[in-house]
Parts: C-alpha cells; structure tokens; sequence
C-alpha cells in the first residue's frame, strides 16, 4: 500500500528511468538503437501469447471434463493453478531461448522493462490503484539495470538481478496468488498476466539459466529450462484430473429453469447452459429463444414443453393515472406479487418514459424501459412513471421463485448433478401482459 500521490510520479519516473537505461546501453554499445527497438517488439509476444495460452487452457480441460463448462472454478483447483503458471513461464522461456542469440539477452530485457513501465503509466491512468504492480517492478528493473551497465562489474549483476527479481516477486507473486481463487480458472488470463510480468522481471535472473550466447554450447542446454517447466505443466495437469473428479459431494453444476405465461396457459423448462450428464433431456429437447417472452431467460437456452402449474403472476394495481398539463402521464403502479418471490421484473415495450421511481429510488432510464427489483416489499412494488403522452401503455411483468422440485414434471436430480450457483438458477418465472 502507498499514497496515491505517489502514483504518477513513480510511473512517470519507471518509464523515464527505462528509456534512460536503453540511452545508455545504446551510447555503451552494448547493443544498437535497432536491436533494441527490435527487443522492445519482441518482448510483447510472451505477453499476449502467455495470456492467450492461460485463457485456452480451460478450454482444453473441458474437452477431457465436459462438466467444467458449467464452472467458474473446479472443485479442487490447485494443481491446475500450478499447471496455469508453469506454462507462463514455459511460454517465455521459449521465447527467451529462441531468440536470445539473435536480438541479444540486454535487447530482450530492456524490451520487457519498456513494456511494464508502459502498462505502470496505463494503470496509472486507468486503474490507479493497480498501477503499483507494474510500476515498482520496472523501476527496480530499471535500477538494477543502471547499476550492472554503469559500473560493469560482473559479480554485481547477478546481485542486483536477485533483488530486483525479489521485489518483483514480493510485489506480483501475492497478486497472481489472489486472482486465481478472486476469479477462477475461467478468467485464468487475468492472473497469468501478471504472471508473465513477473516472468520478465525475473528474465536476468533466467538469463543464468542458459549458456553465454558467445559460446558455443548444445542446444539441449538452451532448451532444458523450458522442458523442465514443461514436465511441470503435463505433470500438474495429470494429477488435477486425477484428483479433482465429479461425485455426490462434488457434483456437475446444471442450471435449469422454468417459465409460464399465464396470458396463454404455456410454460417451459429451460435450461441455459449445458448439460453433459445427460440429466436434464427428459425435460429439455431443442434450442429456443424466449428472451422476447421471459426477458430474463438468456438467449440460445435449451427448452422443452412443460405442464401449466397451477401458480399465479403479479397483480398490477393502478393506484392513481393523472394526465398533466404538458401532455404527459403521472402513473402510479403497486406490483403485488400473488406468492412467495425473491424478484419483480417488469418492462414497457415501447413506452416512451420520462422518468421512474420505484420503492422512492430513482431509476436510469434507457431506450426501452425495464426494471428487475429484488426482495419487493410484501405490500407490493411501488412504481412511479412519467410518460411521454397520455396513450395507453403496455405493461409485461413477471415474478420469480425458488424450488422447481413442487413443479408437475419435475426430474429430480440424480447424485453427482447439482445446481448452478447463479441468481436465476432453480428459478420459476410467471409472467402476464397488461394495457393500461
């Protein structure tokens, strides 16, 4: 934690340090304004291949558990979470390898340093508070950096790339650390970004991993560091799908819904996502669209007929209609739902609304008014509407509930298939239209 008025100037002072350095090994001879601007471009493809890597990697393990398409996160994800930074680091060890010799190991370096005192700057402008994990990192780079061109003592070097490494780590390792529970595999981009950052502050430190361009040395040397963080990446993947398996106590989350319209007597199961347990195809058979009907079903759901329950929509209640002196509509609605709901959802097709409160608060209005409002009053919604003009108006509303095991066809759920932890998981939705 630090002061945020520490922000810019710390970003400022991490991009101006970083071109200082590269002014330097370039006036040293070290290496040429060419090389360097040709590092500089290089440095990005571990970024973006390392987070494009990540990204792909959940995808890969649905194909060998199609359960873990229903999953932000498996049940047991640490060995995957290992599996995720080994293969960062074996993407920029690649990288590193292949390309050392030619564009030089200081080229690639202060490549990568230019890279995260830009992202210090972006963060400082877009996310202050986050601006620190690229900002300190590249600053200690760069001091280190300075130090090994400026002085050119050889036992230095490594010195200084340990502590500039030991800063990275401090600063990025517990933000790589968080974001794999925060987030979940299904988002495993995020904390493999800051992975590879972490991976190009350490690149000095990698660097004595490998033979001294110069000489002449087997190729097997260059390329054992990312071997063996490849080993670590199979290796942790195999014990992932070994340990984290499907059962009672750990079963594949499956969302299903259920819809009625109680204007036309027809109700559906819906199921959104997916389901590879084969449970739910009693209930669901083809793809349908009943977002236009049930706006809070999502679109591209799997649906199937189901038997009209014997349960009731909201009442929509006219408390007072008064058209005002500039031709507009005061419209006063109390939404009273019929049972026991957790949500109101109500919206005007094509109603042109100036303004809305419900239960006292303001609502954003938007080109075609909606509203969802959870846990209503028990005495009902209070709904507040100025209208355009004074013409009659559409109103379609729905109410949602817990439990579909009450519902007439209802499949109970075998052991191994739970429900999806969503806000309408498990939902019953009622709906009807009115004009008023």
């Amino acid at each position: 934690v630090y002061p945020g008025s520490l922000v810019w100037p710390l970003a400022i002072l991490a991009l101006l340090g970083t071109a200082g350095v590269m002014w330097l090994a370039v006036t040293r001879r070290l290496i040429s304004g060419r090389t360097l601007a040709a590092g500089f471009g290089m440095a990005l493809i571990p970024i973006v291949l390392a987070t494009v890597a990540a990204q792909f990697f959940y995808s890969l393990l649905q194909f060998f558990r199609p359960g873990y398409a229903n999953l932000g996160d498996p049940w047991s994800p640490g060995w995957y979470r290992v599996a995720i930074v080994a293969l960062v680091i074996t993407v920029v060890l690649t990288w590193y390898a292949l390309l050392r010799k030619r564009f030089t190991p200081w080229a690639l370096i202060l490549g990568a340093l230019g890279w995260l005192s830009i992202l210090g700057v972006g963060l400082a402008a877009a996310a202050p508070g986050g601006a620190y994990l690229a900002s300190i990192p590249a600053l200690a780079g760069v001091l280190a950096a300075a130090l090994a061109l400026i002085t050119r003592l050889n036992w230095l070097t490594p010195v200084m790339a340990g502590v500039a490494g030991a800063v990275g780590v401090l600063v990025l390792a517990p933000t790589v650390y968080l974001f794999f529970p925060a987030l979940g595999l299904a988002t495993a981009a995020a904390p493999a970004l800051f992975a590879v950052l972490l991976c190009l502050v350490l690149l000095p430190t990698f660097e004595m991993l490998f033979p001294v361009p110069d000489v002449p040395a087997r190729g097997i040397r260059s390329a054992a560091p990312a071997l063996t963080t490849t080993v670590l990446l199979i290796v942790a993947t195999v014990i992932g799908l070994f340990v984290d398996t499907f059962d009672a106590r750990h079963p594949v989350p499956v969302e299903m819904m259920y819809a009625m319209d109680v204007d036309t007597g027809e109700a559906f199961w819906v199921r959104p996502g997916e389901d590879p347990t084969g449970w739910s195809e009693a209930m669901v058979s083809e793809k349908r669209d009943l977002s236009a009907e049930f706006p809070l079903l999502p679109s591209g759901s799997t649906v199937g007929p189901a038997t009209a329950a014997d349960l009731p929509a909201p009442e929509v209640e006219v408390v007072s209609d008064t058209t005002n002196p500039d031709g507009t509509r005061s419209l006063q609605l109390n939404i009273v739902p019929q049972r026991t709901s957790r949500l109101v959802y109500l919206q005007l097709p094509g109603a042109d609304v100036r303004s809305a409160m419900a239960a006292g608060r303001e609502v954003p209005i938007r080109e075609s008014f909606d509203l969802l409002f959870h846990a209503a009053p028990p005495a009902g919604l209070v709904l507040d509407l100025v209208l355009e003009t004074d013409t009659p108006v559409t109103v379609r509303v729905m109410d949602g509930s817990d439990d579909l095991s009450v519902l007439p066809g209802f499949v109970p759920r075998p052991d191994g298939v739970g429900i999806d932890g969503s806000h309408t998981s498990e939902m019953t939705l009622v709906a009807r239209t009115v004009t008023l």
